[in-house]
């Protein structure tokens, strides 16, 4: 049987229905990256319209005091494989990778998806997923084009 069938302890939620519980999260991870870097590539509106418009998925702990948003991705160069990208993650307390890896590698694995990505430009992000089985795979350059 399905995950997201059978899992009562996180479920899909409509963002136009939960906006109010998501949007406090949303501008205080935006209001930490632009403190810490100057400026932030999205704004919660991105995410909200990319939820629903249907590129996204929100789920969400039943207690909301955790919930995350998705993207099933290709793999560059992979034959056809898929990756789920924690696109942003929110927590109201720490521990969050320990508490939810387990449904995120079945979300995963309901999804076709052959691994689990994130993107991060937070030091400290490496360090403490690292200890969850994630590994660094690739570093990202960019340069703004005048």
């Amino acid at each position: 049987m399905s995950i997201l069938k059978e899992a009562e302890w996180m479920r899909t939620a409509p963002i136009s229905e939960c906006w109010d519980r998501v949007k406090p999260g949303l501008y205080e991870i935006y209001d930490r990256v632009v403190a810490e870097q100057g400026v932030c590539e999205w704004r919660p509106e991105d995410i909200y319209h990319a939820c629903q418009s249907g590129w996204a998925e929100l789920f969400h702990a039943d207690d909301w005091k955790a919930w995350v948003v998705v993207q099933v991705k290709p793999i560059p160069f992979s034959g056809g494989d898929k990756a789920l990208l924690l696109w942003v993650a929110w927590c109201k307390k720490g521990r969050a990778a320990v508490r939810y890896m387990p449904f995120l590698r079945a979300l995963a694995s309901d999804y076709g998806c052959r691994r689990i990505e994130y993107w991060s430009s937070f030091k400290g992000m490496g360090r403490i997923n690292e200890r969850h089985g994630f590994k660094p795979v690739i570093t990202m350059y960019a340069v703004e084009v005048d």
